[in-house]
Order: C-alpha cells, then structure tokens, then sequence
C-alpha cells in the first residue's frame, strides 16, 4: 500500500483452539468460529475472544466474533441434508476429530468407533463430497444424534429459532453455512419477517467493522 497509507484494514481470524481464540480477541478485528459446535463451545469461545481482548486493552465489543452455523432445512432433499449434515461432519471427524471431540468434551470413544468402523478405514476422500446416499446413511450410525444438534435444521421458523440461539450465546453475527443462497432463501426470508428493528444498525457490513458508538 506503500508507507503514506494510514487507513486501518479490519482483519478476521479463523478461530479453533483456546490460543488461537485468544490471538483473535488481541490482534484481529473479527473472528470466526468453527462449524458444529455445541452451545457450551460456542459460549466459550465467544467468552475466550472477549476475555483476551479487554485484557489487552481493547474494548471487547470492538471484536466481532462469528458464529459459522451449520443451516440445512427440511425443505431440501433428504438425501441433501444427508450429505450436508451426517457428510460434512463426518469429514471433519476424518480430517481432525480429536479436535473436534476435545473442544466440544465428545466421547473419544464414539470416535475411536467411527474411525474402527470397516467402511470409514476403507474410504479414500472425504465423506460429503463422493460418498453414496447409502454409504452415509451406514455413516449416520457411527453418529450421535445429540453431535449433530449442533446446527439450524427443520423448518424455516426452526431454523430461524436456532439462528438467534446463537445470537442468544453471545455471537455478534451467524454465517449461514453449508448451503447456497437459492437453499437458504426459505430460511433468509423467514429471518427478515421477524428482524428485530434497530438491533443491529450499529454494525457496519464489512463483517469485521467495528460497531459505531
């Protein structure tokens, strides 16, 4: 940009572990949390980002921490919220599960299960992007229901409810993940009918701007 520009840039960090959240509430303007985490991790994180930016001295409401949420609704083909829901966290759970499970105090056994499991030791690739309808649905088993409660599902007003849940936990705005725009439009024009007026009219669009005072 060369030495005469003076102009700050806001700066968003992908956030998963307690020193990388804590990086984030120092340094960055805005952070990003991971997908599928429960509310506990979610409330933590959130409190992690703000802790370490008011004890370096910056205002904590200044950071914007981002809650990447999960969001399939029941108007998509099963098979779809198959692949969006049980396929993407199944690939996580391959690329970094014991991250996964640690950070939101999983079983390690149910793991340790999945990852025994003949099919999973034998697939090459990740789960949500070439596995069958029917592989995942063998996949879903390996599964605890209660980890994949960790996303909006169900109807547009279901997913509407667990939208703001994450407001509610403490995030400062929720990206809604794992779908298109044209998938969402249910889910985004049901959100817009219920808006609450003037809550967020003090934060900028650039998603790591800092709310105006």
């Amino acid at each position: 940009m060369g030495p005469e520009y003076r102009e700050h840039i806001p700066m968003t960090f992908t956030a998963f572990g307690p020193n990388s959240l804590a990086l984030g509430g120092r340094a960055f303007d805005a952070v990003v949390l991971h997908t599928f985490f429960t509310d506990e991790t979610t409330a933590r994180c959130v409190r992690t980002v703000k802790r370490a930016a008011e004890e370096a001295g910056r205002d904590p409401a200044s950071v914007r921490v981002w809650s990447c949420f999960a969001t399939i609704g029941d108007h998509l083909p099963e098979d779809v919220r198959l692949k969006k829901t049980v396929g993407r966290l199944a690939t996580y759970l391959q690329g970094y599960g014991d991250l996964m499970v640690r950070t939101n105090d999983w079983d390690p056994a149910v793991l340790a299960r999945f990852r025994a499991d003949e099919f999973i030791q034998n697939f090459r690739g990740g789960l949500d992007m070439t596995a069958t309808p029917q592989e995942l649905e063998h996949v879903a088993t390996l599964i605890p229901d209660a980890w994949l409660e960790a996303a909006a599902t169900g109807t547009p007003e279901q997913c509407v409810r667990a939208i703001r849940g994450q407001f509610a936990l403490g995030c400062d705005g929720v990206i809604l993940h794992g779908a298109s725009p044209a998938q969402l439009e249910p889910i985004v024009l049901r959100y817009r009918e219920t808006r609450p007026a003037g809550v967020f009219d003090p934060l900028p669009a650039n998603p790591a701007g800092a709310p105006s005072s």
